[in-house]
């Protein structure tokens, strides 16, 4: 089955077809708008080779990839900010994970809790993710979506 493991995650079809713009607000200099339009908005093939080429998470194109992203624990970190100032700051300060427990925990115990689920779960095929984007919200990294609801999770 190796070959299913290269396979990107299976986006929506019909967002390659999609005419949905977003509406920039107008206080955005047009640096900002051509660094969104050429940074963040990727088309279905660019973020099916993304999912691909970051499948191996600590690349320098998938931190480069999630920086310029809000991703779920970013924004988890803010749901009860107020001071948009504050929010801001926080989206956009780099922030070294490495200490956290966490992250720590997962590092040593994932090869032997998907080990488990392997032997435990023989009929569901697991595989290794690189970065999801979903190309209608291509500033988020969620950390689960439902693609048929459109929901984040």
């Amino acid at each position: 089955m190796r070959f299913f493991y290269e396979k990107p995650i299976a986006l929506p079809v019909s967002s390659a077809k999609s005419t949905q713009h977003i509406n920039v607000p107008e206080f955005l200099d047009m640096d900002v708008v051509m660094f969104y339009h050429q940074g963040v908005r990727k088309t279905l093939e660019e973020l099916q080779r993304l999912e691909r080429q970051t499948m191996s998470q600590s690349t320098p194109l998938w931190h480069q990839e999630r920086e310029i992203r809000v991703t779920e624990s970013r924004a988890h970190e803010n749901r009860n900010r107020s001071n948009m100032h504050a929010i801001c700051e926080n989206l956009l300060t780099k922030k070294d994970l490495s200490k956290i427990a966490p992250i720590q925990v997962e590092e040593r115990y994932e090869p032997m809790v998907k080990s488990m689920l392997k032997a435990d779960y023989k009929n569901y095929i697991f595989r290794n993710t690189g970065l999801i984007v979903h190309p209608d919200f291509p500033f988020l990294v969620p950390h689960l979506m439902d693609f048929s609801t459109r929901a984040m999770v």
